[in-house]
């Protein structure tokens, strides 16, 4: 449930904060790949453990809409840091956009 998800988000945040790290690594592409990749498997809790924290918390009445605002948050999130990352970049260069999502994320 909650734990689950709060763990989840916690751990993908740092990893994304991280990514730039990699260009220091003897193998910078390996070092690439394996942050993104850690941080698909942190993410991958997200939807599980938000479905039960929604069947755990939300009368089953009021589930499917708590389940569509839920997940369209999701969406949106993502719509929102690929117009907002590319932003980010030019001004601060590639390394701030990862670092700057990425401590949002521990921040929530």
């Amino acid at each position: 449930g909650l734990n689950v998800m709060l763990r989840a988000l916690l751990a993908w945040s740092v990893v994304t904060a991280l990514t730039p790290a990699a260009q220091w690594t003897p193998a910078p592409l390996a070092a690439m790949v394996a942050f993104r990749a850690l941080m698909g498997f942190a993410s991958a809790a997200a939807l599980p453990s938000t479905s039960a924290a929604l069947a755990a918390w939300v009368p089953a009445q009021a589930r499917g809409f708590a389940s569509a605002a839920v997940y369209a948050s999701f969406n949106s999130g993502t719509v929102c840091v690929s117009l907002l990352a590319p932003l980010v970049a030019k001004a601060l260069g590639w390394q701030a956009a990862f670092a700057v999502f990425g401590v949002i994320g521990v921040a929530l």
